[in-house]
């Protein structure tokens, strides 16, 4: 049986479960945390969540999960078909991750932790997001899902990225 190793407030880790169940995989959780333990780092390199078990051995970083997902159970695809699709899914994916996600985390500990974030440090994420923005909106199809008229892993990862970047 599968086992995802992960903790539930971790957006990266609910990305993949979501598309586990979306798949209707059965599946086994295993609450882990983020850890530079050596056993840990074993199994996630970087010592990070979510890492998937497999007979085969484990997998670490979502996106290698969400591929190994999608390659070992392909029903139901939760990439377009059209390999030009499956191209804007994936690029929409790292429009995401990279110009939306990834520049909003560096907010975060003011966002949701009570911290405090440096004025230079929203200097140089503003720009960047609303780049991402723009971006996102020029490849997003939002009829209803954003590629493709199915849901898949661009509008999973939607789900968990979007609401943090509103913030």
């Amino acid at each position: 049986m599968l086992k995802l190793h992960g903790f539930a407030v971790s957006n990266y880790y609910n990305m993949v479960k979501m598309a586990m169940l979306e798949k209707g995989l059965e599946f086994e959780e295993v609450t882990v945390y983020p850890s530079n333990d050596p056993e840990f780092l074993r199994i996630s390199p970087m010592g990070k969540v979510p890492v998937l078990e497999t007979q085969e051995g484990t997998i670490s970083e979502s996106q290698a999960i969400l591929e190994y997902l999608e390659e070992t159970r392909p029903e139901p695809a939760l990439y377009p078909l059209d390999s030009f699709e499956r191209a804007k899914a994936r690029e929409l994916l790292r429009v995401l991750e990279l110009y939306l996600e990834l520049p909003a985390r560096r907010l975060h500990a003011e966002a949701f932790f009570g911290g405090t974030v440096s004025d230079e440090t929203k200097k140089e994420v503003l720009p960047v997001l609303k780049k991402g923005v723009k971006a996102f909106v020029a490849l997003a199809q939002l009829d209803p899902y954003l590629i493709d008229g199915e849901l898949g892993y661009v509008d999973i990862a939607a789900l968990m990225y979007l609401p943090l970047v509103a913030d």
